[in-house]
């Protein structure tokens, strides 16, 4: 069953290259399209190196992916492996980008994206939440509308979350571009949604008119976790390709855990700030902290390092390792 939305949908912002006017569409509109984030070249190479890893993941039987095929309309279901021989793949997701490659790191760190974040969120620290490629195809689509902290058990008046959807394609219409509601940020309350009992799947309990997301390569659609919005259906042959970087409030449980799951070698490689970026900082004494994993263990927290302590025991064989200047050095 479905309920009619008092919210009505306009058209949304204009397309800007002026961050101050995209924080102003953000305020008005909940989301903004950031012109010309990337040159062309960058766009080609990070579209490229996408491509590459997406085609691999596939190769190598690591894919998350989902077929084209649909069930009472209803999209199929992801799956983890290799896809089989001749099928159709509708929607592919290439995970946890930052241990796929430098390009990916870069983009995650790209300075104009997080003058935007420090708007959105009120210069609350935040982290990287997740970072995955996107390949959008012909039968994907049929995403439930949502907001981004939807599992969240209560309204909130701010948000605490927010996207940058990175184009490496044109984004058009029917190619599965993101609907969403501008304005709908300003509800104060999340779309409904329902289990089908017949289907299991989740449905939407809302009647609201949606207007696509489309940009040009190279934008970047940056938008807040209490915008309404849900994957269109992609219905053109064209492939759509993207990089969806999500950032969340420092006390927020982010998607992706990168404290624990960083590659070593990606680790060594990071700066301080990217090491920040990615979760490993305390931030007031409060969250954050990140103990080591084992005695030698090189991983710490940008502002804060701790002693391995096992469980030490009279006459036993573990000990702890204390480090030269150890004090408590929180802020």
């Amino acid at each position: 069953m479905t309920v009619q939305s008092s919210i009505s949908a306009t058209e949304g912002p204009i397309p800007t290259r002026d961050i101050e006017q995209g924080k102003r569409n953000l305020d008005a509109y909940g989301f903004t399209v950031h012109e010309d984030l990337l040159t062309p070249d960058e766009v080609s190479q990070l579209r490229d190196r996408l491509c590459e890893q997406a085609e691999l993941e596939c190769e190598e039987g690591v894919a998350t992916y989902r077929l084209a095929e649909r069930v009472d309309g209803a999209i199929a279901d992801r799956k983890l492996g290799k896809p089989p021989a001749g099928a159709s793949i509708a929607w592919q997701g290439v995970l946890a980008l930052v241990n796929k490659g430098r390009d990916f790191i870069d983009l995650a760190m790209h300075p104009v994206v997080h003058e935007y974040g420090r708007h959105i969120l009120g210069g609350t620290p935040y982290y990287m939440a997740q970072s995955t490629g996107l390949v959008v195809r012909k039968g994907s689509g049929g995403q439930v509308m949502h907001i981004d902290h939807q599992p969240i058990p209560f309204q909130i008046p701010v948000p605490i979350y927010f996207h940058a959807m990175v184009a490496l394609s044109d984004f058009e219409g029917d190619m599965g571009a993101t609907q969403v509601v501008p304005g709908s940020h300003l509800s104060g309350r999340a779309p409904g949604i329902a289990i089908n009992p017949e289907t299991g799947k989740a449905e939407t309990l809302e009647t609201v008119d949606t207007v696509p997301a489309v940009c040009r390569a190279g934008s970047a659609i940056i938008f807040e976790s209490r915008l309404w919005h849900f994957q269109g259906t992609a219905t053109s042959d064209k492939t759509r390709l993207s990089i969806l970087n999500g950032y969340c409030m420092h006390f927020i449980r982010a998607q992706d855990d990168y404290v624990a799951s960083l590659h070593d070698d990606v680790y060594q490689e990071l700066s301080e700030e990217e090491r920040r970026m990615l979760g490993f900082e305390v931030v007031t004494e409060y969250t954050g902290r990140y103990y080591p994993r084992y005695a030698g263990d090189e991983r710490s927290n940008t502002n804060a390092r701790y002693p391995f302590i096992p469980e030490l025991r009279r006459g036993g064989s573990k000990h702890a390792r204390p480090f030269e200047g150890m004090g408590s050095n929180e802020h």
